[in-house]
């Protein structure tokens, strides 16, 4: 058992660590990959240059500099007219090779002036990645080594030995005389489960030695255990009685809740059509109405009842389709359309969608936007969804002399943050997991004039966390609100990258 034990965390150790080993082999190629692309960044400007002016005296010095650099063991130029020059040889084992096509812009039109090739070899990697296998099986043999003698000795000494000594004295057991107490070279006073088998030893020796000096009164003695064997057998098969019907009743459960889920499922399904389709009608019809478009309306109160039932009916649809996204992102059937979106186009977007739903909030939204701020890869409707409910929740909540900022910036590794904040009423600390769960509302919307559903913070934490990203919020009663969405550095297109991706 010990062995099997030693040979298992052995093998979940190397597997672990093989793991890892190839992690790291698989950075040290990317990290050679970026180097190839620092070269072609930093020396091919020089390089176009060169092959424009046709100074191939500078262009050699820049191309043999490139071929002395550490893992670069080839370096190629083309020219349009098919000459080449070249530093190495023409590889043919394991490497990154990278070509790359120069253009000199030459009163603003770029011009072909040749294709510059650049190989490294990955010898360095793959031997790095040996060297750190063999270390790693070798420290790992010498701990397997030690902790199998070390768990050896720990094991014969505090129960092998004791073992042994038990089973000799069980082996010199006699009919003949008395047997004597069973006591182990152990600390006065240890409590152990030897202890325990010590005593039942003892035990069982006293008993043996009572049934050789009367059997009659062991028959009764006998008769008893098979008494309680029975109750036991019989308190047994309760249990299993009982454990049948808890089966079976968590098979019920189990049915009742994967009925009520395809309950849940068929009433959204129904909804998307019994709801959303009379209401699109009904939102249809007070717009027409409403424009006057087959005639003019007799009473001006029936202009206003168009308009309410049109503001009505439009905002009981962006409750229905909440529900729906909301439903659809819990059951993992919502996909991302991802694409490059300029950050502070789709913040300006999302700013006239927000105030263009409020009456009375065309008042002034701060931005703020950090220089040379990159795209972002997401999904635009999705994006806007969120800013568009953060906003209006800001709006709603904030006085006609309040503040609302939107920022976007760039921290940490890459990573891009999104923030709305206004100075409204806010609300406390102890109310912000109430507010992220669906339905959920503080104490102070039911109080305010404007009440929402309470599906519009949930839903924006969801689609954040569909991105990968995440949803965080801050306020403090009577000081306001601050929203902070972060997004992965792996969302974040620079300027160069969002060229190539379009």
């Amino acid at each position: 058992m010990i062995v099997a034990l030693t040979l298992f965390s052995s093998l979940v150790t190397l597997a672990l660590t093989g793991h890892q080993l190839y992690r790291e082999y698989q950075q040290d190629l990317a990290d050679l990959d970026r180097r190839i692309v620092e070269l072609k960044e930093g020396f091919g400007g020089g390089l176009t240059t060169s092959l424009w002016l046709k100074d191939e005296l500078l262009m050699r010095r820049q191309m043999e500099g490139m071929y002395r650099l550490p893992g670069i063991v080839f370096v190629e130029i083309r020219t349009e007219g098919g000459n080449a020059v070249a530093f190495g040889e023409q590889p043919s084992g394991k490497v990154l090779a990278h070509r790359t096509m120069l253009q000199y812009v030459h009163e603003g039109t770029p011009q072909r002036v040749g294709i510059l090739t650049i190989a490294a070899s990955v010898d360095g990697p793959i031997d790095q990645f040996w060297n750190r296998v063999w270390i790693v099986l070798a420290s790992n043999a010498a701990k397997t080594l030690i902790v199998s003698v070390f768990l050896f000795f720990i094991v014969h000494w505090l129960i092998t030995r004791h073992l042994s000594r038990i089973a000799l004295h069980l082996s010199g057991f006699s009919t003949e005389r008395a047997p004597k107490d069973l006591v182990l070279a152990k600390r006065p006073g240890a409590e152990d489960e030897l202890s325990t088998v010590v005593e039942a030893v003892n035990r069982l020796q006293g008993k043996l030695w009572e049934s050789l000096n009367g059997l009659r009164s062991r028959d009764a003695a006998l008769g008893e255990s098979v008494g309680r064997l029975e109750r036991a057998k019989a308190d047994l098969e309760q249990r299993g009685l009982a454990l049948e019907a808890l089966a079976r009743d968590y098979a019920a459960q189990k049915e009742a809740a994967e009925a009520a889920n395809r309950g849940k499922t068929a009433f959204l399904a129904n909804m998307s059509h019994e709801l959303r389709t009379p209401l699109n009608a009904i939102i249809g019809f007070s717009e027409i109405i409403e424009s006057e478009m087959f005639g003019p309306v007799s009473s001006p109160r029936y202009l206003a009842y168009a308009r309410d039932i049109k503001s009505s009916g439009t905002h009981l649809l962006s409750i229905v389709n909440d529900m729906l996204d909301l439903s659809r992102i819990e059951a993992g059937k919502t996909e991302l359309r991802e694409t490059v979106i300029d950050l502070p186009e789709m913040i300006e977007e999302s700013i006239n969608l927000a105030q263009a739903g409020r009456i009375g909030a065309k008042r002034r939204i701060g931005t703020h936007f950090a220089p040379d701020l990159p795209a972002i890869k997401a999904d635009r409707r999705a994006l806007i969804q969120v800013l568009v409910n953060l906003l209006s929740n800001a709006i709603k909540f904030t006085g006609d002399d309040g503040e609302i900022t939107v920022g976007a910036a760039v921290v940490g590794d890459g990573s891009i943050e999104l923030t709305v904040a206004d100075n409204g009423i806010g609300m406390p600390r102890s109310e912000l997991a109430q507010v992220l769960t669906p339905f959920g509302q503080t104490e102070a919307s039911f109080r305010r004039q404007h009440q929402g559903t309470g599906l519009g913070l949930p839903l924006s934490q969801s689609l954040v966390e569909l991105h990968g990203g995440r949803f965080d919020i801050d306020s403090e009663p009577g000081e306001g609100t601050t929203v902070t969405m972060l997004f992965s550095k792996v969302r974040s297109i620079w300027p160069q990258k969002a060229e190539n991706q379009n």
